[in-house]
């Protein structure tokens, strides 16, 4: 158990999370749960099973697939001009609670604070950027 503590240790602080599927003893699922903890994850997934293992590898699939980070297509013409809406309410720019340029060019968007909590807890979103001319004042919601 050290050894392999010591390897998920060290995947996890190199950026890897660590998801942990098992099945077994009561001892056994202690160092399950253990090894989910040094991997960044805190619990194991209990597969019992089959459709239990189906079902884990869903919840890790999606887990793994959400991110708070979004690149554009295209370069924004005017980085000061970026515009983002989550589930079509507008998002203020802010490193604590709203999103940020991820680049200073701003076609990486980062969303921060509760818009990427919910991201990653799961919550439907849906994520619009808008780059706006000259001009142009975002509306609080758009269609």
């Amino acid at each position: 158990m050290p050894a392999t503590l010591a390897a998920v240790s060290s995947a996890y602080g190199n950026g890897f999370p660590v998801y942990v599927i098992g099945i077994g003893p009561a001892q056994a699922l202690a160092n399950l749960d253990q090894l989910a903890v040094v991997g960044g994850t805190d619990h194991y997934y209990p597969v019992y099973t089959p459709q239990k293992l189906a079902d884990a590898l869903n919840t890790i699939e999606k887990i793994v697939q959400t991110t708070c980070e979004f690149q554009t297509p295209m370069t924004p013409p005017d980085p000061t001009k970026v515009y983002v809406y989550v589930n079509k309410t507008f998002v203020e720019q802010s490193a604590d609670n709203g999103w940020t340029c991820g680049n200073p060019s701003c076609s990486d968007i980062v969303l921060t604070g509760t818009y990427c909590a919910d991201m990653l807890a799961g919550s439907p979103s849906k994520v619009q950027i808008i780059f706006g001319c000259k001009d142009y004042i975002p509306p609080g919601a758009i269609p």
